[in-house]
């Protein structure tokens, strides 16, 4: 994140996009700023700080893994991105095949 975060200040990007499962269950995404971390887990704390050095957003808003009982509970699958107007209508559906859990699709 940080390499890719110096192509963009030198200005051979406009901006950046990283997707992925981040794998961070402790981390509580809010549409209101920064993220919770609960319980606190210090690889999650350096992971947010690291996405906030960037000036990178996380812009996905509704979970996307989906437990034993059917339902949604984290967001593990981010998008971060420094110009969020840049992906806009993120779709959540559900994941492939009969899986009783796993991630969604974005």
């Amino acid at each position: 994140m940080l390499e890719a975060s110096k192509l963009v200040f030198s200005n051979q990007f406009t901006s950046l996009i990283v997707v992925g499962d981040f794998n961070y269950p402790a981390i509580k995404w809010s549409d209101k700023g920064f993220p919770e971390i609960i319980p606190f887990d210090i690889d999650s704390q350096i992971f947010v700080d690291n996405m906030h050095d960037c000036f990178l957003e996380q812009i996905v808003e509704r979970p996307t893994f989906q437990n034993m009982n059917g339902e949604t509970t984290n967001i593990l699958d981010l998008v971060l991105t420094s110009c969020p107007f840049r992906a806009t209508d993120l779709i959540n559906k559900p994941s492939l095949g009969a899986l009783e859990k796993g991630h969604h699709i974005l």
